[in-house]
């Protein structure tokens, strides 16, 4: 699950969100609109936070074909859609 999924899951707003994982509301919002990218000690706060209901993945830019955290194939089912396209 995503932070947007986490927090209204938990009924907390990100205000709230921002100050468990020590970080300014507009820092988070930055993160959030992709403008910024969260250091790996960020990550691993937010999956901390969370008890890991948002993971890593959630947060990385899935641009590999397979996620060693997870074992996500998420970049390699993105490559494998376009060449359908293209068939």
């Amino acid at each position: 699950m995503d932070i947007y999924e986490y927090v209204k899951k938990t009924g907390i707003t990100l205000v709230e969100f921002s100050k468990r994982i020590e970080i300014s509301e507009s820092y988070l919002f930055m993160i959030l609109k992709g403008s910024k990218k969260p250091s790996k000690k960020l990550i691993r706060t937010i999956e901390r936070v969370t008890d890991g209901n948002v993971s890593l993945c959630e947060m990385i830019d899935h641009k590999v074909d397979y996620c060693e955290h997870c074992g996500n194939r998420m970049g390699l089912a993105k490559s494998a859609k376009k060449i359908q396209r293209v068939s």
